[in-house]
């Protein structure tokens, strides 16, 4: 800190970051499982395995990896002030959605989350103008490059976030099961069932 009350650019972009993508933020990341769900059902992704499975695929060779490129595009193309290199970028997000679900889910999250920022995070340089179908990997690169975020910071908290929001959703799919107790672990007295009455 440089003077009481100010924080460092580093710190400043870490909190930025941390509100962004944390679930707290209300882009509606909850109510979408980016397939997952339907994934699940079919048998395609069971047990703790076939999870960790499912997601390497998705970040190293799915819509994560492609997620990655589009903000960095998106990135660049507004740290250059590049309307037109922004626009094709924004038409490509949505383009490249491979079913109705998932334009939707990418599109509704992208307007919510620009649409907050804009609120609780003004900038000059993210402007007034609607963008027609932007997805979440595009406004996350438009606003990071509008106050002024690091690519690689901003792309690492984006995808822990989009990598937390589908570990959530398998944890909803999953039925409520008692946990072991740890190895060596002493049952308390009276069960473990009691509430606390105070």
């Amino acid at each position: 800190m440089t003077e009481a009350g100010a924080v460092d650019d580093l710190t400043r972009q870490q909190l930025v970051l941390m509100a962004w993508f944390s679930p707290a933020f209300p882009i509606g990341g909850f109510a979408f499982s980016h397939g997952l769900e339907w994934a699940q059902e079919i048998g395609a992704v069971s047990g703790r395995a076939g999870l960790e499975d499912w997601l390497g695929d998705v970040l190293a060779l799915g819509s994560g990896r492609t997620d990655a490129v589009l903000l960095a595009l998106a990135y660049r193309a507004a740290a250059a002030g590049d309307r037109a290199g922004l626009r094709e970028t924004a038409e490509l997000g949505a383009a490249l959605q491979p079913s109705r679900e998932r334009h939707l889910e990418a599109t509704v999250q992208g307007a919510a989350f620009l649409t907050l920022v804009r609120a609780a995070y003004p900038s000059v340089a993210l402007g007034e103008g609607e963008v027609d179908h932007i997805t979440l990997p595009v406004a996350a690169g438009l606003c990071g490059a509008a106050h002024g975020l690091a690519l690689p910071g901003l792309l690492t908290a984006y995808l822990a976030g989009f990598a937390a929001n589908l570990v959530s959703a398998a944890v909803r799919r999953r039925p409520a099961r008692p946990c072991r107790a740890a190895p060596g672990a002493r049952p308390r007295r009276g069960g473990g069932n009691r509430r606390h009455r105070g």
